[in-house]
C-alpha cells in the first residue's frame, strides 16, 4: 500500500511539474526583457540631475523577484532605496512618501518626454509606486520608493500616503523556508494565482494573499 501511495505521489508530482512548466511559469527571456526595461529607468534615475533621487540599494520586490508570479505577467516591481538625506525637503525636513512619488512621477516622464509624447510609455503616479507602461507589449513597471530609517526600510503606504515598515528580505526567506519544507510550495502558489485570474472579479483576492496564505499553511507561522 505504503509503495503504490508513493508511486502515485511521485506521478502527481511529476504531472504538476510538468504543468507548471508548459503553461503557469514566465519565460525567462520576457523576464530578461523587462528587468532590462526597469534597470535602464533606474540608472536614469540615479544619474539625472534631480539631486534628490541618489539611489542606494535595489531591492527585490514582488512575486516575480520571488518566483510566484504567472506566465504572461503584466508588471515587475523593483524597490529603490534612496538616500533619506538627499531626498530632505529644501528646509530640512523629511519628505512625504506622496510627495516623493509625484516628483518620481515627473522626472521620468521629462527623461522620457520623447517617447511618452509618441505614446510608447506612460507615466503616471500611483498609491505606493510609479507606474511605468508600455502600451505595445502591455508591460508595465513598479518603481518603489524606499527609504531606511533607524535601521528599518519603509515604502509608501497604499491609501495614506505615508511611509510604512516593510520587510522584502523576511517575506522571500519565509518562502524559500516554506519550499525547502514543501517543495511544491511555489507550484501550489501559481497554481492557486492561475484559478484567480481565470475567475477575475468572482475572486477578489490580492495575488500577495494568495502567496501568503500558502506560505503560513507550510509553515504553521501565520506573519502577524
Amino acid at each position: 500500500m505504503a509503495a503504490r501511495q508513493t508511486i502515485a505521489e511521485s506521478d502527481l508530482s511529476a504531472l504538476f511539474r510538468d504543468m507548471d512548466e508548459a503553461y503557469l511559469r514566465p519565460r525567462s527571456d520576457k523576464v530578461r526583457k523587462a528587468k532590462r526595461r526597469a534597470d535602464r529607468l533606474i540608472e536614469e534615475l540615479d544619474r539625472g540631475r534631480a539631486w534628490m533621487y541618489k539611489v542606494l540599494r535595489v531591492h527585490d520586490h514582488g512575486s516575480l523577484s520571488r518566483g510566484t508570479a504567472l506566465r504572461h505577467f503584466k508588471d515587475l516591481d523593483r524597490l529603490i532605496e534612496l538616500d533619506p538625506v538627499a531626498l530632505r525637503t529644501l528646509a530640512g525636513q523629511p519628505r512625504s512618501a506622496r510627495d516623493t512619488i509625484r516628483r518620481m512621477t515627473q522626472h521620468i516622464a521629462d527623461r522620457r518626454s520623447g517617447l511618452v509624447s509618441m505614446g510608447a510609455m506612460t507615466v503616471r503616479s500611483q498609491d505606493h509606486s510609479v507606474g511605468i507602461e508600455y502600451p505595445g507589449s502591455g508591460m508595465q513597471i513598479d518603481l518603489v520608493p524606499a527609504v531606511t530609517l533607524e535601521g528599518d526600510l519603509y515604502i509608501p503606504e497604499q491609501g495614506t500616503g505615508n511611509w510604512i515598515l516593510t520587510d522584502p528580505a523576511g517575506t522571500a526567506a519565509r518562502l524559500q523556508k516554506a519550499k525547502k519544507r514543501a517543495p511544491h510550495a511555489g507550484i501550489a502558489i501559481r497554481l492557486l494565482k492561475g484559478w484567480k485570474r481565470a475567475r477575475g472579479r468572482n475572486a477578489p483576492i490580492p495575488s500577495f494573499a494568495v502567496e501568503t496564505w500558502v506560505v503560513d499553511t507550510v509553515l504553521g507561522e501565520p506573519l502577524l
